[in-house]
């Protein structure tokens, strides 16, 4: 089951970025509109001397609670410079607790200090001229690869991790290829499961970074998605045309239009006010561009907050053919801040299989204020 994903299209600044994600490090995290894999926006974790984690997000539930439990994290990677001294480079870790900095102890993470306070599973690039990766349970080193990553390169990055004493799980795939794999004891403290997951910028010189796009995140719940997904693109639509059902209340003009931030968010500027519970939006959006193979879901972003004293829940809507759907359903902030809710529809609601192009390009899709 695909528990987030992000293409990070949406992502222009450090404001859009922490209404989708939970938490953004001391370092310097750039957002280049034309670096990605695909020739659009791009995550770009930078060094910067001041701080060890580029960006971390908490899963809503313990996902891959022990022994036969499975998470799995797939993203394009690009390194634009390399570890060149004694210091191994992080790029991605899961753990079973918040990853922040405070959480460590302080900006530059000592990972021999959090091994007593919680299990962290790390992706390392390895220092000197060998640049291989490592995976790591802490600061204990448990399987090294072979494939010599380049700069400049794009990498298909699989990641799958089962956190437990006796029977874990750490296996790294590179283009769809198996790098290096550990099974036995994945756990040093903590719950047994994955809380969270994030990027790191842990090169070792000021100013190196690497390109990160078309982040999945999935478990090995569920009768779709459950398992490696390969290599994987996401493509970022947004609302071009009014659909079936319009119930909420446009700032100005069409409803469509105030919720197209395809020019980066713009909070109270626009937006449609949905103040009766049970109500909804539906949209249509442009044809998929590329061609797809496998259609393995359709994520909604609904980039909300809630007015009044009154706690306000938000579901995704999907319309296909003369068959609807609600997602799952997620808090609205109080507040001026907005927070980006996400809702995931892995199956076609009018074949109850998985999409096809055809299908999302005829579907519609919006969101509802549930509670």
């Amino acid at each position: 089951m695909i528990l987030f994903a992000d293409g990070f299209d949406q992502i222009y600044d450090d404001n859009s970025l922490t209404n989708k994600w939970d938490y953004k490090g001391h370092a310097s995290m750039n957002y280049p509109s034309d670096k990605g894999v695909n020739g659009a926006r791009a995550l770009n974790p930078t060094r910067d001397g001041q701080g060890d984690i580029g960006t971390s997000k908490n899963l809503s539930a313990l996902a891959a609670a022990g022994a036969g439990n499975y998470i799995y994290a797939g993203f394009w990677f690009q390194p634009v410079d390399l570890p060149t001294n004694a210091t191994d480079g992080d790029v991605f870790c899961f753990a079973n607790a918040p990853i922040t900095e405070d959480n460590f102890g302080s900006q530059k993470i000592n990972w021999s200090n959090s091994d007593s306070t919680q299990t962290a599973i790390r992706l390392v690039l390895k220092n000197g001229t060998s640049n291989v990766f490592y995976l790591a349970r802490g600061s204990t080193t448990l399987a090294t690869g072979t494939t010599v990553i380049k700069k400049n390169t794009w990498y298909w990055i699989e990641l799958k991790v089962c956190i437990d004493n006796t029977s874990g799980v750490a296996e790294l795939r590179i283009d769809e290829a198996v790098d290096a794999t550990f099974s036995g004891d994945t756990y040093n403290a903590g719950a047994i499961g994955i809380n969270s997951f994030a990027y790191m910028t842990c090169y070792n010189a000021t100013g190196t970074s690497h390109f990160d796009d078309d982040l999945v995140i999935n478990d090995s719940t569920g009768s779709q998605n459950n398992g490696y997904l390969g290599r994987t693109m996401i493509e970022t639509k947004y609302t071009s045309g009014a659909g079936s059902t319009t119930q909420g209340t446009p700032s100005s003009g069409a409803n469509y239009s105030c919720v197209n931030d395809e020019n980066g968010e713009d909070g109270d500027s626009s937006y449609v006010d949905i103040g009766t519970v049970g109500n909804k939006d539906t949209y249509t959006f442009d044809a998929l561009s590329s061609s797809f193979t496998t259609v393995h879901g359709v994520v909604v972003n609904t980039n909300c907050r809630a007015t009044g004293t009154t706690v306000r829940k938000t579901k995704g809507q999907v319309k296909s053919g003369s068959s609807s759907a609600q997602l799952s359903e997620g808090t609205a902030p109080f507040g001026t801040t907005y927070k980006t809710l996400q809702s995931v529809s892995e199956t076609d609601p009018a074949t109850s299989t998985l999409w096809t192009e055809s299908g999302v390009n005829a579907a519609e899709f919006g969101f509802s204020m549930s509670a």
